[in-house]
Protein backbone atom coordinates (compact mmCIF):
# COMPACT_ATOMS: atom_id res chain seq x y z
CA UNK A 1 0.00 0.00 0.00
CA UNK A 2 1.61 3.32 -1.07
CA UNK A 3 1.62 6.11 1.86
CA UNK A 4 1.68 9.81 0.62
CA UNK A 5 2.67 12.37 2.89
CA UNK A 6 3.10 15.75 3.77
CA UNK A 7 6.65 17.74 3.75
CA UNK A 8 6.20 18.01 7.05
CA UNK A 9 4.89 14.36 7.81
CA UNK A 10 7.94 13.11 5.48
CA UNK A 11 10.65 15.36 7.29
CA UNK A 12 9.29 13.66 10.52
CA UNK A 13 9.40 10.45 8.92
CA UNK A 14 13.47 11.33 7.73
CA UNK A 15 14.19 12.96 11.27
CA UNK A 16 15.00 16.39 9.12
CA UNK A 17 13.09 19.84 8.99
CA UNK A 18 10.03 20.78 6.36
CA UNK A 19 12.86 22.95 5.00
CA UNK A 20 15.14 20.52 3.83
CA UNK A 21 12.60 18.12 2.23
CA UNK A 22 11.41 21.00 0.02
CA UNK A 23 15.16 21.88 -0.32
CA UNK A 24 15.41 18.38 -1.92
CA UNK A 25 12.55 18.48 -3.53
CA UNK A 26 13.78 21.90 -5.55
CA UNK A 27 16.79 19.90 -6.34
CA UNK A 28 15.80 16.81 -7.59
CA UNK A 29 16.33 14.29 -5.31
CA UNK A 30 12.60 13.53 -4.31
CA UNK A 31 12.26 13.45 -8.58
CA UNK A 32 9.26 11.13 -8.99
CA UNK A 33 8.17 10.68 -6.08
CA UNK A 34 5.30 13.82 -6.05
CA UNK A 35 1.97 13.22 -6.77
CA UNK A 36 -0.99 15.55 -7.05
CA UNK A 37 -3.81 14.39 -4.57
CA UNK A 38 -6.43 17.24 -3.71
CA UNK A 39 -4.77 20.72 -3.67
CA UNK A 40 -1.64 20.14 -2.84
CA UNK A 41 1.23 17.62 -3.90
CA UNK A 42 2.62 14.70 -1.80
CA UNK A 43 5.68 12.19 -1.27
CA UNK A 44 5.58 8.82 -2.05
CA UNK A 45 7.28 7.55 1.43
CA UNK A 46 8.83 4.47 -0.09
CA UNK A 47 9.82 6.02 -3.88
CA UNK A 48 11.40 9.32 -1.67
CA UNK A 49 13.02 6.69 0.34
CA UNK A 50 14.30 4.78 -2.39
CA UNK A 51 15.32 7.77 -3.89
CA UNK A 52 17.35 9.08 -0.90
CA UNK A 53 18.97 5.61 -0.88
CA UNK A 54 20.32 6.18 -4.49
CA UNK A 55 21.64 9.18 -3.83
CA UNK A 56 23.54 8.23 -1.06
CA UNK A 57 24.92 4.69 -3.09
CA UNK A 58 25.98 7.56 -5.18
CA UNK A 59 28.12 9.64 -2.70
CA UNK A 60 29.70 6.40 -1.98
CA UNK A 61 30.55 5.32 -5.41
CA UNK A 62 31.10 8.85 -6.72
CA UNK A 63 33.86 7.90 -9.88
CA UNK A 64 36.88 9.46 -9.67
CA UNK A 65 37.44 13.02 -11.35
CA UNK A 66 38.87 12.84 -15.19
CA UNK A 67 42.66 12.94 -15.15
CA UNK A 68 43.25 12.62 -11.69
CA UNK A 69 45.57 9.74 -11.35
CA UNK A 70 44.71 7.20 -8.59
CA UNK A 71 47.95 5.24 -8.41
CA UNK A 72 47.60 3.94 -4.16
CA UNK A 73 44.89 1.85 -5.85
CA UNK A 74 45.50 -1.84 -6.20
CA UNK A 75 45.46 -2.52 -9.86
CA UNK A 76 42.69 -5.38 -10.76
CA UNK A 77 40.73 -5.15 -7.12
CA UNK A 78 36.83 -4.07 -7.62
CA UNK A 79 35.84 -0.98 -5.69
CA UNK A 80 33.38 -2.25 -3.00
CA UNK A 81 29.74 -1.76 -3.60
CA UNK A 82 27.84 0.47 -0.90
CA UNK A 83 26.80 -2.32 1.32
CA UNK A 84 30.37 -3.59 1.66
CA UNK A 85 31.75 -0.48 2.46
CA UNK A 86 28.88 -0.04 5.31
CA UNK A 87 29.75 -3.19 6.39
CA UNK A 88 33.13 -2.18 6.43
CA UNK A 89 32.69 0.88 8.78
CA UNK A 90 29.99 -1.04 10.59
CA UNK A 91 32.48 -3.56 11.89
CA UNK A 92 35.16 -0.73 12.46
CA UNK A 93 32.97 0.49 15.07
CA UNK A 94 31.72 3.37 13.11
CA UNK A 95 27.66 4.34 13.32
CA UNK A 96 26.28 4.67 10.21
CA UNK A 97 24.00 7.46 9.49
CA UNK A 98 21.83 8.53 6.43
CA UNK A 99 22.44 11.53 4.29
CA UNK A 100 19.92 13.71 6.01
CA UNK A 101 21.03 12.64 9.22
CA UNK A 102 24.63 13.52 8.39
CA UNK A 103 23.36 16.93 7.31
CA UNK A 104 21.52 17.53 9.96
CA UNK A 105 24.75 16.89 12.37
CA UNK A 106 26.48 19.22 10.50
CA UNK A 107 23.82 22.25 9.70
CA UNK A 108 23.55 21.98 13.79
CA UNK A 109 27.34 21.75 14.27
CA UNK A 110 27.37 24.87 12.07
CA UNK A 111 25.53 26.60 13.97
CA UNK A 112 27.12 26.26 17.77
CA UNK A 113 30.10 27.40 15.93
CA UNK A 114 28.04 30.50 15.01
CA UNK A 115 26.70 30.86 18.96
CA UNK A 116 30.16 30.45 20.45
CA UNK A 117 31.98 33.06 17.70
CA UNK A 118 28.79 35.03 18.57
CA UNK A 119 29.31 34.52 22.31
CA UNK A 120 32.88 35.50 22.19
CA UNK A 121 32.15 38.67 20.51
CA UNK A 122 29.50 39.86 22.89
CA UNK A 123 32.33 39.19 25.72
CA UNK A 124 30.63 36.08 27.56
CA UNK A 125 32.99 33.78 26.60
CA UNK A 126 36.80 34.44 26.67
CA UNK A 127 39.40 32.50 24.79
CA UNK A 128 41.63 30.07 27.74
CA UNK A 129 44.64 31.74 27.27
CA UNK A 130 42.93 35.66 27.66
CA UNK A 131 41.44 33.60 31.08
CA UNK A 132 44.90 32.93 32.39
CA UNK A 133 46.34 36.54 31.80
CA UNK A 134 43.71 37.37 33.69
CA UNK A 135 44.21 34.94 36.67
CA UNK A 136 47.75 34.97 36.45
CA UNK A 137 47.24 39.00 37.29
CA UNK A 138 44.85 38.26 39.86
CA UNK A 139 47.22 36.07 41.87
CA UNK A 140 50.17 37.73 41.61
CA UNK A 141 48.19 41.52 43.11
CA UNK A 142 46.96 38.73 46.07
CA UNK A 143 50.64 37.68 46.41
CA UNK A 144 52.18 40.94 46.29
CA UNK A 145 49.78 42.19 48.67
CA UNK A 146 49.97 38.93 51.10
CA UNK A 147 53.18 39.58 51.62
CA UNK A 148 53.14 43.28 52.42
CA UNK A 149 50.80 42.68 55.26
CA UNK A 150 54.16 41.68 57.54
CA UNK A 151 55.26 45.33 56.45
CA UNK A 152 52.58 47.24 57.26
CA UNK A 153 51.56 45.27 60.92
CA UNK A 154 55.20 45.39 62.21
CA UNK A 155 55.06 48.73 63.25
CA UNK A 156 51.98 48.61 64.80
CA UNK A 157 52.47 45.44 66.70
CA UNK A 158 55.74 46.78 67.88
CA UNK A 159 53.52 49.55 69.81
CA UNK A 160 51.56 46.97 71.45
CA UNK A 161 53.68 44.47 72.14
CA UNK A 162 56.81 46.15 74.65
CA UNK A 163 58.93 42.48 74.76
CA UNK A 164 61.01 42.21 72.09
CA UNK A 165 60.90 38.13 72.53
CA UNK A 166 57.36 38.09 72.39
CA UNK A 167 57.59 40.09 69.11
CA UNK A 168 59.69 38.09 67.25
CA UNK A 169 57.51 35.37 67.66
CA UNK A 170 54.69 37.47 66.80
CA UNK A 171 56.35 38.29 63.47
CA UNK A 172 57.55 34.56 62.59
CA UNK A 173 54.01 33.40 63.21
CA UNK A 174 52.58 36.01 60.31
CA UNK A 175 55.75 35.01 58.47
CA UNK A 176 54.60 31.61 58.36
CA UNK A 177 51.19 31.90 57.90
CA UNK A 178 52.13 33.94 55.32
CA UNK A 179 54.30 31.29 53.47
CA UNK A 180 51.37 28.82 54.10
CA UNK A 181 49.16 30.59 52.07
CA UNK A 182 51.32 31.37 48.93
CA UNK A 183 52.16 27.65 49.13
CA UNK A 184 48.32 26.49 49.04
CA UNK A 185 48.11 29.33 45.89
CA UNK A 186 50.64 27.98 44.68
CA UNK A 187 49.43 24.18 44.81
CA UNK A 188 46.31 25.29 43.26
CA UNK A 189 47.48 26.90 40.43
CA UNK A 190 49.02 23.93 39.79
CA UNK A 191 45.51 21.91 39.94
CA UNK A 192 43.84 24.22 37.04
Amino acid sequence: MTVYMSQTEYGEHRGISQQRVHTMIKQGKLAGCLKKIGKYKKIDRDMADAALERNLDRVYNRPDPPGKKTSNKPKGKKKPTAEEQCKILTDAGVEMRSLSEAQTIHENFKAYIKEIEYKTKMKELIPADEAEKIMTHIVMTARGRILGIKAKLAPLLKEFVGDPVNFGYLLESIDENIRDILQDMADASKVV
